[in-house]
């Protein structure tokens, strides 16, 4: 008898990258992001937290790396000082994009031999090499090298004869680390038309910044990409099919409701797919009181998440979640603030920036506002007697 190993692994996952099977839908994204990392296009993928930004791009770099593009994924958001930064792009294009072969110390010498800053190179726990750039008496030492370094990746493109897709995540950090490099980075990606630089990052009010303002130096430098939330007829079938193969259904009903409490949220309906499997035995099918069940704990994994968004709103903030409890809403119009005891104009748009620049609400193309932040609604509910 053979046995369906499967059928005992929760085919969903959430904190973690989906791949492979556990991708779902995105495909005109990923087949437009494929075509820029092939093209030499430059790109910013604008998302709340948590939309599978990361997903996504990682899913495009399998598929251009298969089309014989060399992606470097560099991860900014570790990079406290300039000295990190450059250590993290030297490990990047070493470990990406230089030519193999060789014995890897003179390979990373010859690589970086004209920094203005020499790295010191050490061994990783895993065997690979790591960088580490000490603080220079010269300031401007530092900056030469990440200019160098920005360089490296379209010398290689035409070294290799190949594309090359440099893409950085938490790109929003440059800005926190010194004002002056996107003016540099600038400088030395348009002289890059073989290299496509895919940016992205957590915090999508400084992206909307920096590529939206006229007045800084990537405006309009990169096709925006925005992610919005899934259809739920696409995510209806993916979770029929995930129950499916592992031997297990989820009746109609209770997709229903599990769709209306995530909204096509891509984490949300994960996590809470992922409770509600876990409450369903082998061999039978999931009700709406599973899909409830799995509410409950998934508002448990989340409270100490919730709890730090609810105390750390102010208390026209939390006027305005209290209000988009029941959906979007113009916050604006004198009906709804009479109704949910909004106050002035002024002090409601205060709120609201704040929400927004940190991904607890959304702004909808029609003007209404609505919760971005996963199972909120369903939290303020159960919260409401001791919140008040």
């Amino acid at each position: 008898m053979r046995y369906n190993t499967f059928a005992y692994s929760n085919p969903f996952t959430f904190g973690a990258l989906v791949l492979d099977e556990g991708f779902v839908d995105r495909e005109a994204e990923l087949r437009m992001l494929l075509t820029d990392l092939r093209s030499g296009q430059d790109v910013v993928l604008l998302a709340p937290r948590r939309y599978g930004k990361s997903s996504l791009v990682l899913r495009a770099s399998q598929e251009a790396t298969e089309a014989g593009v060399l992606v470097a994924y560099c991860d900014l958001m570790r990079t406290p000082t300039k000295e990190r930064f450059a250590a993290a792009l030297a490990k990047t294009i070493f470990d990406d994009l230089a030519s193999p072969g060789g014995q890897p110390a003179e390979r990373a010498s010859a690589l970086f031999r004209g920094l203005s800053v020499r790295p010191t190179v050490e061994i990783d726990p895993d065997g690979g090499l790591r960088f580490l750039f000490s603080a220079s008496r010269r300031s401007s030492d530092i900056d030469d090298t990440i200019d160098r370094l920005l360089a490296l990746p379209g010398e290689i493109a035409a070294q290799r004869e190949r594309r090359v897709a440099l893409v950085l995540d938490g790109f929003q950090e440059v800005v926190r680390l010194d004002e002056t490099l996107p003016n540099l980075m600038r400088a030395v990606f348009q002289t890059q038309p073989e290299v496509a630089h895919v940016y992205l990052g957590s915090r999508r009010h400084v992206l909307e910044a920096i590529f939206n303002d006229r007045n800084e130096p990537f405006w309009r430098t990169a096709r925006q990409e925005t992610l919005g939330r899934l259809p739920h007829e696409s995510l209806a079938v993916y979770l029929r099919d995930r129950f499916a193969a592992t031997e297990r259904d989820l009746l109609d009903e209770a997709i229903a409701r599990l769709l209306e409490i995530t909204d096509g949220h891509p984490y949300a309906t994960q996590e809470l797919a992922f409770f509600a499997w876990s409450h369903i035995p082998l061999g039978h099918a999931g009700h709406v009181a599973d899909v409830e069940s799995a509410l409950v704990d998934a508002l448990r994994a989340e409270h100490n998440n919730l709890s730090r968004v609810w105390e750390g709103a102010t208390a026209n903030a939390r006027l305005v979640l209290l209000a988009l409890r029941n959906g979007p809403l113009n916050l604006y119009s004198e009906e709804t603030r009479r109704t949910a005891g909004l106050p002035t104009p002024t002090f409601v748009q205060r709120a609201v920036r704040s929400l927004l620049r940190d991904d607890v609400v959304e702004k909808a193309p029609d003007g209404r506002y609505g919760l971005a932040e996963p199972f909120l609604r369903e939290w303020l509910d159960r919260e409401e007697c001791g919140i008040r």
